[in-house]
């Protein structure tokens, strides 16, 4: 990670097969925000997960909101296919949405009342 304490963490891993779909690009982002009421953690993520439903200029939603490997921070966690290989740059698109991915949160998150 570059940059202060508050940056994201995007991570892509070509060696993790998913259990139904076989292999593909796992793609995991991580955010800085800490969520310290455990009571909440789950509603929020659930609120991330209905946001990424509205119909508005966001990302493609290929994945879902999950806790991080923090335990109380957000993830992004997506999976493309093999299958989707054909598709050219597909890992540089899934990058430049986790970017937008990313800042859309930290103020979605705001929004809850929650900061890095």
């Amino acid at each position: 990670m570059f940059g202060d304490r508050h940056t994201a963490l995007w991570r892509i891993f070509a060696d993790q097969p998913h259990p139904a779909l076989g292999g593909g690009l796992l793609c995991l982002l991580e955010l800085p925000h800490r969520i310290v009421n455990e009571s909440r953690i789950d509603p929020i993520l659930n609120q991330l997960n209905q946001k990424e439903m509205v119909p508005e200029d966001l990302p493609p939603h290929f994945g879902a909101w999950c806790r991080g490997n923090l335990e109380n921070n957000p993830a992004y966690v997506a999976f493309f296919p093999n299958v989707m290989h054909f598709i050219g740059g597909i890992a540089i698109n899934a990058s430049n949405w986790a970017l937008h991915r990313a800042a859309w949160a930290d103020t979605a998150l705001a929004s809850f009342g929650v900061n890095p």
